[in-house]
């Protein structure tokens, strides 16, 4: 599992879609932080986007598609140098690689 916090100025109207529709075709799969809450996949705050996801590779590519997608149609940015991403400890050093060369986002 890992998780972003991307600093751009993301509507929950123009981007919640895009990530529903993809978990309705099954492709998206959204994450479970506990046994006893729903599962999540993303969360707004002001205007900042976090996205859950699991640390696999084809997970990383549907979100760099939904990604690229969004600011194609919004016209935002996201801003590489403000993002950050998280993995959980049990993901392996080459995932993490991977997925931290396509985003180019600082790992915390």
């Amino acid at each position: 599992m890992f998780s972003f916090a991307l600093s751009l100025c993301a509507l929950h109207g123009m981007v919640g879609p895009f990530f529903r529709s993809e978990m309705e075709l099954g492709n998206w799969l959204p994450i479970h932080l506990s046994r006893i809450i729903p599962v999540v996949s993303h969360m707004f705050f002001a205007d900042d986007l976090v996205v859950f996801c699991k640390a696999q590779l084809d997970q990383t590519r549907l979100l760099d598609i939904i990604l690229s997608q969004f600011c194609e149609i919004s016209g935002h940015k996201i801003g590489v140098r403000k993002s950050n991403i998280f993995f959980s400890k049990n993901t392996r050093d080459d995932v993490r690689n991977q997925i931290s060369q396509l985003f180019r986002f600082q790992e915390v």
